[in-house]
């Protein structure tokens, strides 16, 4: 899940237009985006070759800071 510090890269690919033509329409009939497929893709991707140890320090170090206690909470 993507928080407000985590930085975010591009990529490009090169692919042939009449395909991504193609691609781009009948992704339209299923409310998609090549982009939204894409991101998909290389999510998996690092699911699949990241170890899972990896995965969860970059979930932690990502996660928002908790919340402070307040006092109106601490005599619940």
């Amino acid at each position: 899940m993507a928080t407000m510090d985590n930085k975010f890269s591009t990529i490009q690919v090169e692919y042939e237009t009449e395909k991504l033509e193609a691609v781009r329409i009948y992704l339209r009939d299923k409310n998609s985006t090549v982009e939204r497929e894409l991101a998909d893709a290389i999510e998996s991707v690092f699911k699949k070759v990241v170890p899972v140890a990896v995965r969860g320090y970059i979930e932690k170090k990502n996660a928002p800071p908790p919340k402070p206690v307040t006092s109106d909470q601490q005599s619940e």
